[in-house]
């Protein structure tokens, strides 16, 4: 713990002076998260935490119990950091993307894979798991039982035409097939220690089923296309069934009856959790709890002891949320995240002995005695009525009577994401530059509901836009914003809605600066594999079956329209993005290369989700030069 507590007293502090330049705003706030995803090993003999000293996203681990030097796991080159977690005493998963650029029939395009790393703690070696029985698929790393009767091996499968299981040791790497099941099995359910629990079969007759590991069917339906749900696992009760929807029956998670087949609503002590994530202990592979989201992720336990503990640590930090991410197998020790809105998330060690709180990390450190922006949850009417809930940031030091600021709107991707009040080290880039910053969750948004949700398909580029758009006419009637016009900040989906806003804006859009975008959505969606999960969620978002001309069809590619645009153009792009593929910024600089405010910046060696340091400093760097160039604060 010794080189921990020093690495924490390290950071260099500074407070901003009023009149902070570019670079030192970039620099501040453009570090890559410095610590967070705090995990305590199963015996307590360690913790880790992602964090970033030579900059790319990495994994620390120190030691709980001698004054070793800390562990750092850098991911391999061309290799992008996803995850990691425990499997066992001296075992870590850390799950990696990998981009390869492969010929298909379509030509030549860019994937990305998802492996699975063992990293043995106590060695430093590490393995990349189920290297050759993978073989192309894009994801591999499902694991199905820890095994901790055997800590040195797991249980890992692959979605194969037929559902393979295997065992694999965690040192070599070496894996041994022990089941293939026949081709009607969807998916497996098992237990910890890899017993099977239940199977979902799709038969041949297009029957539906959820089969027990006893032959006894306790669910059947016949279908044409869809499951009706997904099994997630356990429920908390240990023995029925969790299951998961999104279909016209019911949206959210439902408890199956092993009894009787019967599909209720999650309900315990009077709370309704039908609508929320699940908290599941991987010692048990069994739901302990759930999640919410108003402005912050909460948590709600179900087990009395972790209650105890949450209550606790809650009474700890009044008026924050506290959410306990990790403990040890015998649940003395846990790691908690500590947060509150516009804040650094915090990283705390809660030991049941004593009990005692020590802190771990911060996700920005070199922010501690920074002054930032008050981040404010708001709502606000769209032009047909519908209420959209956002997220204000107000200038460094600033309250709204304090308004009216030169405003900036920034969308977010997804598009079926949200925005929340944590901590978000772009919108406070902008604020401690001058700005204010109006974060919408427009319809389409998730996190508001089935119906809200839906709202958006078909509107991916009309009223999910207009919504955006519509936010700035409320904060100018509210004294929030200075009247005469805008700038749009986004990425992904939010990319393609500040060039989208451009259009649709006019020229109350001053400059509209879109990173990793989507230019033209229709050539993105007809370039996916038509048997994808994602060409079905693109088309549904775009509504494709409402196109009834090509002249309807345009009215969502902004690059069409280039010439209602008169906003200033800034566009970022990662040379490595395989999730909007690099082509879609050249369609983009080639529509927009002949104009004289244009600015095309590439990012090389970056991916889609500005986890780095140097993509984080160059996007802040270039916008802030933009927005001061074409949009200054005064």
């Amino acid at each position: 713990m010794r080189y921990l507590t020093a690495w924490l007293a390290a950071a260099v502090l500074a407070v901003l002076p009023a009149a902070a330049d570019v670079e030192e705003i970039a620099s501040l706030f453009g570090q890559a998260d410095q610590a967070y995803r705090a995990e305590v090993s199963p015996d307590g003999r360690y913790v880790s935490m992602g964090c970033a000293p030579l900059g790319p996203p990495a994994v620390c681990i120190y030691s709980l119990t001698t004054d070793d030097k800390p562990k750092l796991f850098q991911t391999p080159e061309k290799a992008r950091l996803r995850s990691f977690y425990w499997v066992g005493p001296k075992h870590m998963i850390i799950e990696v993307n990998l981009f390869d650029r492969l010929e298909t029939q379509k030509g030549f395009r860019d994937f990305t894979f998802t492996r699975a790393i063992s990293y043995n703690v106590e060695t430093g070696n590490s393995v990349l798991l189920l290297q050759k029985d993978a073989r192309y698929l894009l994801d591999a790393t499902r694991i199905v039982a820890t095994k901790p009767q055997t800590p040195d091996k797991i249980m890992m499968s692959l979605p194969f035409w037929r559902l393979e299981v295997f065992d694999v040791d965690l040192d070599s790497g070496k894996s041994k097939r022990l089941k293939t099941y026949p081709d009607e099995v969807w998916s497996v359910i098992m237990d910890n220690h890899g017993e099977e629990i239940a199977k979902v079969i799709y038969r041949s007759n297009k029957r539906f089923q959820v089969v027990l590991a006893d032959g006894d069917v306790i669910f059947e339906r016949k279908i044409e296309d869809e499951a009706p749900f997904r099994v997630l696992g356990l429920a908390p009760n240990g023995k029925d069934l969790l299951v998961s929807a999104d279909n016209d029956e019911f949206y959210g998670t439902r408890i199956l009856s092993v009894d009787t087949g019967e599909l209720t609503e999650v309900v315990i002590d009077g709370r309704d959790f039908s609508r929320s994530g699940v908290i599941e202990d991987l010692y048990t592979n069994q739901i302990i709890g759930f999640t919410r989201t108003d402005d912050l992720r909460e948590q709600y336990f179900l087990s009395e002891d972790f209650r105890a503990v949450h209550n606790e640590l809650k009474a700890a930090f009044p008026e924050k949320v506290v959410r306990i991410t990790s403990w040890t197998s015998d649940r003395k020790l846990m790691t908690a995240v500590v947060e509150a809105p516009g804040v650094p998330t915090e990283y705390y060690l809660y030991d049941s002995v004593g009990p005692s709180v020590s802190p771990l990390g911060s996700l920005a450190p070199q922010l501690q005695d920074q002054t930032l922006g008050e981040v404010l949850p708001v709502e606000y009417a769209a032009e047909d009525g519908l209420e959209i809930p956002a997220y204000l940031t107000l200038p460094s030091g600033k309250s709204r009577d304090d308004g009216p600021f030169p405003m900036i709107l920034m969308p977010h991707g997804g598009p079926e994401a949200r925005d929340t009040a944590r901590f978000d080290w772009w919108a406070q880039a902008y604020a401690a530059a001058g700005y204010a910053v109006l974060q919408p969750n427009f319809r389409g948004s998730v996190g508001y509901g089935k119906t809200f949700r839906d709202a958006g398909h078909g509107e991916f580029g009309g009223k999910m836009i207009t919504d955006t758009l519509d936010g700035y006419d409320w904060a100018v009637e509210e004294g929030i914003a200075k009247p005469g016009g805008y700038c749009i900040v986004g990425a992904s989906y939010g990319g393609y809605a500040a060039l989208q806003g451009a259009v649709l804006g006019g020229s109350d859009v001053k400059c509209s600066i879109a990173v990793s975008a989507v230019g033209d959505p229709i050539i993105f969606v007809r370039d996916l594999p038509e048997e994808s999960g994602r060409y079905e969620y693109w088309t549904e978002y775009l509504g494709f079956d409402r196109f009834t001309s090509d002249e309807e069809q345009d009215a969502f590619i902004p690059l069409n329209n280039s010439a209602s645009i008169s906003a200033k153009l800034l566009v970022m792009h990662g040379l490595e993005d395989s999730t909007v593929p690099f082509e879609q910024a050249r369609i983009i600089r080639n529509a927009f290369e002949h104009r004289p405010n244009f600015k095309f910046v590439e990012m090389d060696g970056e991916d889609h989700y500005l986890q780095s340091r140097d993509a984080r400093q160059a996007v802040l760097r270039e916008s802030l030069l933009f927005l001061d160039q074409h949009f200054p604060v005064n």
